[in-house]
């Protein structure tokens, strides 16, 4: 398994290899801590002003068209 990640995946040399140990199964990653994940408006906001941002221009193309 690690040699077909290092064929076709994009990561770096040795990523895995602290973390996951390689069975008959597979890659097992147990034991290896999760990261808790904290939801933010941050993405939000930003797709939010994006499209508003968006919308504008298109309204001012139009009108000076």
């Amino acid at each position: 398994m690690f040699s077909y990640i290092n064929l076709y995946g994009k990561y770096p040399p040795g990523l895995f290899a602290h973390e996951c140990r390689e069975g008959k199964l597979g890659l097992s990653c147990e034991g290896v801590p999760q990261k808790d994940v904290v939801k933010s408006g941050v993405q939000r906001a930003r797709s939010s002003s994006l499209a508003l941002i968006t919308l504008m221009c298109g309204l001012v193309a139009l009108f000076f068209q």
